[in-house]
């Protein structure tokens, strides 16, 4: 599934993606996406920094967050875009202050 990876306004991390599309299969849990996000950002040995992914309903102005238990084909079926992308959007917050 085509996934479009978009930084969220005021996330304050140092490091950016350098490539922000992405093929993942429809089995793979949120869960482990974070933790693949997390590699690409550079943010593992950083355990003060949480990342976040959010989703946007086509045509809302709303963000939503999916379960980290739900696999991204539950996901696209309930918020995917009718032209067969998944928009997603990550933001980080520090944990610790």
């Amino acid at each position: 599934m085509p996934v479009l990876l978009h930084r969220m306004r005021g996330c304050t991390l140092e490091h950016s993606l350098a490539d922000d599309k992405f093929l993942i299969p429809l089995d793979l849990p949120v869960a482990h996406f974070l933790f693949i996000l997390r590699k690409r950002l550079q943010l593992q040995f950083k355990p003060e920094v949480a990342i976040f992914v959010f989703v946007k309903r086509e045509g809302m102005k709303k963000h939503e967050m999916p379960l980290p238990t739900n696999t991204f084909e539950t996901v696209f079926a309930e918020f995917g875009f009718e032209d067969g992308h998944l928009p997603l959007y990550y933001s980080t917050e520090n944990t610790f202050g």
